[in-house]
């Protein structure tokens, strides 16, 4: 309905796949994710309900709201939706540090996004915060870390495997 009442939004559905059910066993193909990093660079802000989307945008200094209000009675998760967010403790740090509005009328996701149109800049600073406390290396440099730690894994393994061929040898072969 949203979509034939707004012909100017876009929308691309995602070509996601998984082998198993759940969302934890969803994986993008590489187009999606190359779609997904260009959008957080280049979207005015980003809407979504508790996803770690929310990480992505802050890193391009993008605002971000979390949609955490019920739009069906009972509650689709048997509890409020704010509430359903807030028990993950991976997911308390994005409010807590200010990189998220969480919307919890739609009033307030309508305010929240017309305030962040107007004012994009607004929250920069929380969300700058959660960039810092989730984001522990500099940005662009993963791959070289991700070598050195897999060259440090390496090495002691091989430190490890030739202790153990040394102590299984007989005293008089290692003198």
């Amino acid at each position: 309905e949203v979509r034939r009442n707004f012909p100017e939004l876009i929308y691309v559905h995602p070509g996601w796949s998984s082998q198993l059910p759940g969302w934890d066993h969803v994986l993008p193909p590489a187009d999606d994710v190359q779609f997904l990093a260009n959008l957080t660079r280049h979207s005015d802000l980003n809407i979504n309900f508790g996803s770690t989307m929310s990480l992505d945008f802050a890193v391009n200094g993008k605002p971000v709201i979390n949609s955490a209000f019920d739009v069906a009675a009972p509650p689709v998760f048997g509890m409020p939706a704010y509430e359903f967010c807030m028990q993950f403790d991976h997911y308390r740090p994005v409010e807590q540090t200010g990189g998220s509005r969480f919307a919890r009328t739609a009033d307030q996701l309508a305010d929240f996004v017309n305030l962040y149109l107007a004012y994009p800049d607004t929250d920069r600073e929380g969300r700058q915060r959660l960039v810092d406390l989730e984001v522990s290396g500099p940005l662009g440099s993963s791959t070289g870390r991700i070598l050195e730690a897999l060259q440090n894994i390496a090495r002691s393994g091989a430190i490890a495997r030739d202790a153990r061929v040394q102590a299984s040898q007989p005293a008089t072969s290692r003198a």
